[in-house]
């Protein structure tokens, strides 16, 4: 500990529990077990600075690291190239080795040799945040007409509104996204000040946020209240009521 060194080594709990390693005891026994991970360790040795698709060793090395005399060295690596764990190329003076998948058997060797390799969760968190910096991108380019809206609105209902706040910029621009013109929020503003604002019940509902809502549709729509007939057209309208009761106006 005094040195900084790490007193443990990553290794699978289960990995006795494999099926492949299960029948490599059944037949030849825990001897096996422990040649397979003394290869494995051997061989992530050599991965240190790359990860070759073979590892070449002198028969001398594994006999040492294998604790086996050299004429029983091949029997022992057949053994292991029997449950499909290991390939073994075998020459006077050089052993082959390959391994199916050596990089899962050392992970943190991968992400470390495999640069080029996407990270899943980066690159989803990269994806969201570059999301998230075009909407505002475009959210501001809205800024400008935002504000003139907003302007529009407090000049009609005689207040200072504040264009970015949540409980207007947000309706305004969900409106704008879907097409409708300035002067259409314009022609809202004007409709509606001019229905509710002689209502005391209805002047709260002049905001952003109830006009530039869901029902903007409703109300770019409404036609602008026309006004009362004038007298002459009411006493046309008298005139023809009285001769139908039979009344004659002089009278």
């Amino acid at each position: 500990m005094a040195s900084g060194k790490k007193n443990y080594f990553r290794h699978s709990f289960y990995a006795h529990k494999d099926d492949k390693i299960m029948s490599l005891v059944d037949k030849h026994g825990k001897e096996a077990y422990f040649h397979f991970f003394v290869i494995l360790e051997l061989c992530g040795e050599q991965a240190s600075e790359s990860m070759p698709e073979s590892f070449v060793f002198h028969p001398r090395t594994l006999c040492s690291a294998l604790l086996v005399r050299r004429h029983r060295l091949l029997l022992k690596l057949l053994q292991l190239q029997d449950e499909s764990i290991l390939e073994v190329v075998h020459t006077e003076d050089k052993v082959e080795l390959r391994i199916p998948n050596f990089p899962k058997y050392l992970g943190y060797y991968q992400s470390k040799l495999q640069t080029k390799t996407p990270n899943k969760r980066k690159e989803k968190e990269r994806k969201v945040n570059k999301k998230k910096t075009d909407k505002s991108k475009t959210n501001d380019a809205y800024q400008p007409i935002v504000e003139e809206i907003t302007n529009y609105l407090g000049q009609k209902i005689g207040k200072n509104l504040n264009p970015n706040t949540k409980l207007s910029r947000p309706h305004i621009i969900a409106r704008l996204k879907e097409g409708y013109t300035l002067e259409q929020f314009k022609h809202v503003v004007d409709i509606k000040y001019d229905e509710w604002s002689t209502q005391p019940r209805m002047v709260a509902s002049l905001t952003a946020r109830t006009l530039f809502g869901p029902k903007m549709e409703n109300y770019v729509n409404q036609c602008e209240v026309q006004p009362a007939n004038n007298t002459k057209e009411i006493s046309d309208i008298d005139a023809k009521l009285l001769k139908l009761m039979g009344i004659n106006e002089t009278n």
